[in-house]
């Protein structure tokens, strides 16, 4: 059975206010630079895909200053795919809490509803983040939309949020489990610049509950 919306966040450790107004997003898609702002500002956090988990402030704005140092007199508007390893290599954390948080959502089964496989929508194309409708019901409820970006160059992350439940990211290479939060997690929008194709799923939604992407 799916844990409360409370124990959720409590694992997670991550504590959102629900129904606040979402803060100024520089769109279009999430650029390093963007991240950078809400990261530092304490409005946003990284995902590491190297320990599977959603980084606390702290190491989330060593992620950042990492980055920052290795790019360090580069001309070049892009992160490097071995610079971005690196950084999440340093900043993880040596006990994984995402592992725990994984045990809320049971196994996806080919019954019922299904992931959506129509043409993805372009997050670069956004002049604002994107807000889903709202979700309700029970069992497992999937996004009817896909999303991928264009230009990984400008865009290397996705910027995700989730409004009163929370719900997992799915991008064909990794899992991740979007918190309650008014702040967005970023996670890498590419592997080695082919762009992820990406969507959102939610166990016995919580009524009226979304998620938000850019």
């Amino acid at each position: 059975m799916k844990f409360k919306l409370s124990s959720k966040i409590l694992f997670l450790g991550v504590i959102g206010l629900s129904g606040l107004i979402l803060g100024t997003v520089n769109v279009n898609a999430a650029s390093f630079e963007d991240m950078k702002e809400h990261v530092e500002a304490g409005e946003g956090q990284v995902y590491n895909p190297i320990s599977n988990e959603i980084m606390d402030e702290e190491k989330s704005l060593e992620y950042v200053q990492y980055i920052e140092e290795a790019l360090e007199g580069s001309n070049s508007e892009e992160i490097p795919e071995e610079i971005q390893i690196e950084a999440f290599i340093e900043t993880k954390s040596e006990e994984s809490p995402q592992s725990n948080v994984d045990d809320m959502f049971p196994p996806i089964l080919t019954r019922g509803t299904t992931p959506p496989t129509g043409t993805p929508r372009i997050v670069d194309d956004f002049v604002k983040p994107y807000e889903s409708n709202p979700f309700s019901g029970s069992g497992w409820h999937f996004s009817g939309l896909r999303f991928t970006v264009r230009n990984v160059k400008l865009s290397p992350y996705f910027g995700i949020r989730a409004h009163l439940d929370s719900f997992k990211f799915f991008n064909g290479m990794h899992d991740v489990v979007v918190p309650v939060s008014n702040n967005f997690t970023y996670t890498v929008s590419n592997f080695r610049g082919t762009p992820f194709i990406g969507y959102f799923a939610t166990w016995n939604p919580v009524t009226n509950s979304r998620y938000h992407i850019y």
